[in-house]
């Protein structure tokens, strides 16, 4: 995809040059792009699967992770990164600007190194799950903790806590990440925008987006 992207960048540069006159003949006329294999992702495509899992979650003490990862597609990092100060709830806002390394124990920036604002809903229930999460937490800056008051695990959040639940629901297997791309792909269905979903999920470039504009209406 890089290399597409210089090459439409060089074409275009070469075609300017040649139609102003500044060179005799365009160079890059019979260069063609490179054949990109599309990534596939899984992620829920029928709403009832996220019905049956969230109905499932409820009870669970890590509940809000797993929405704010279906709801508003934040990555693992992230969602385990989340300090109490991070969260606005006057503005119902989300303040997502670095992740939860779990080899080195500490913070590190976000993937694209791009901080962004993330807003919920005014009538969303996020707001009263983060006020719940914030007052339970004896951590002094993390969101989520284990039984023990330490933080949260990124591991033992997605390979544990969320594939118990994934059986118990009795949907189809999928890794935490993939909660994002279901978000990511109902938002397109439903949106129909892929520039607001791109600042959404934070992505560096709109081509990184793209994965999801296959579901668009205008493809369909």
């Amino acid at each position: 995809k890089s290399v597409n992207n210089c090459l439409a960048l060089l074409k275009t540069i070469f075609k300017k040059a040649a139609a102003w006159k500044m060179i005799q003949f365009n160079p890059a006329t019979d260069v063609s792009f490179l054949k990109v294999t599309k990534e596939k992702y899984s992620w829920w495509d029928k709403e009832e699967h996220i019905i049956k899992f969230l109905q499932q979650a409820k009870q669970d003490r890590y509940y809000l992770a797993y929405r704010l990862a279906l709801d508003l597609g934040l990555r693992l990092g992230e969602i385990i990164g989340l300090s109490k100060d991070d969260v606005n709830l006057g503005r119902r806002q989300i303040h997502v600007h670095r992740q939860w390394l779990e080899k080195e124990k500490c913070y590190g920036p976000t993937k694209q190194y791009k901080e962004r604002f993330v807003t919920y809903a005014e009538d969303s229930d996020l707001g009263g799950l983060f006020e719940r999460a914030i007052k339970a937490s004896p951590h002094k800056e993390a969101l989520f903790v284990s039984s023990s008051g330490n933080r949260l695990g990124a591991r033992k959040l997605s390979g544990y806590h969320f594939k118990r639940l994934v059986i118990k629901a009795e949907v189809p297997d999928i890794r935490f990440h993939d909660l994002r791309h279901t978000f990511a792909s109902w938002f397109m269905i439903k949106n129909d925008d892929i520039w607001t979903l791109k600042g959404i999920l934070g992505h560096a470039n709109v081509q990184t987006t793209q994965r999801y504009a296959h579901l668009s209406s205008r493809f369909q």
